[in-house]
C-alpha cells in the first residue's frame, strides 16, 4: 500500500497554513493557497517556491489541457528566454563600450583642458612681451634720431665723397688692370 502524506489546512489571522507531512508552508489569500496546494500535493513539488511561481505553475496548469500543449508553451518560453538572454548580453557589451568611449572621452577633455590652460598662459606671456616692446619703442622715440641721408656722389665734393663711399684704395688694388 502506498504512503499517503497528511494534509492539513489551518485558518490563521494572517492567512493559510498548509501542512504537507512535516512542512509547513503559509499562504496570505485562497487563490496563493490553492496554487500552493496545486504544487504542493497535486505535482509533488516540496521545496520552497515564491508566489510567483506558485502562480505560474497554476496559471500553467489552467491554461493547457495536455501534457503537449504545456511542452509547445515550455519550448516557446525557453526559446524566448534564450532570446532575452542574447539581447541583454548585447546590451551588456553595447554598455560596457560605450562606458569605455565615455571614459576616453572624458580624458580627452581633460588633456584639451590642460593645453588650453597651458596656451592661455603662453597668450599671457607674449602680451605682456608684446606690451614691455611696446614701451621700449615708445620710449626710444621720445627723442627723434636723425635718418640717413643718401646723396648723389657725382655731385659731391672730394672731402664728401669720401665719407659717403669711404677712403681711396691703397696698395695695388686701386689701379686697373689694362687687358
Amino acid at each position: 500500500m502506498k504512503h499517503l502524506p497528511k494534509i492539513t489546512i489551518e485558518t490563521l489571522p494572517n492567512g493559510y497554513a498548509l501542512t504537507i507531512g512535516t512542512k509547513e508552508y503559509m499562504y496570505h489569500n485562497v487563490e496563493e493557497l490553492l496554487g500552493g496546494f496545486f504544487t504542493h500535493v497535486g505535482i509533488g513539488e516540496t521545496e520552497y517556491m515564491d508566489k510567483d511561481m506558485v502562480v505560474g505553475v497554476l496559471q500553467a496548469a489552467a491554461t493547457w489541457a495536455t501534457a503537449g500543449d504545456a511542452l509547445k508553451a515550455n519550448a516557446s518560453l525557453i526559446a524566448s528566454t534564450r532570446k532575452a538572454n542574447t539581447e541583454a548580453t548585447l546590451a551588456e557589451r553595447g554598455r560596457a563600450r560605450a562606458n569605455e568611449r565615455a571614459d576616453e572621452a572624458v580624458k580627452e577633455t581633460n588633456r584639451l583642458r590642460g593645453e588650453n590652460m597651458e596656451l592661455k598662459a603662453k597668450v599671457l606671456d607674449l602680451e605682456a612681451s608684446i606690451q614691455r616692446i611696446g614701451k621700449t619703442l615708445v620710449a626710444n622715440h621720445s627723442h627723434r634720431q636723425s635718418r640717413p641721408v643718401m646723396a648723389d656722389a657725382d655731385h659731391m665734393s672730394r672731402g664728401r665723397k669720401q665719407l659717403v663711399t669711404g677712403p681711396k684704395k691703397k696698395g695695388k688694388g686701386r689701379y686697373a688692370r689694362k687687358e
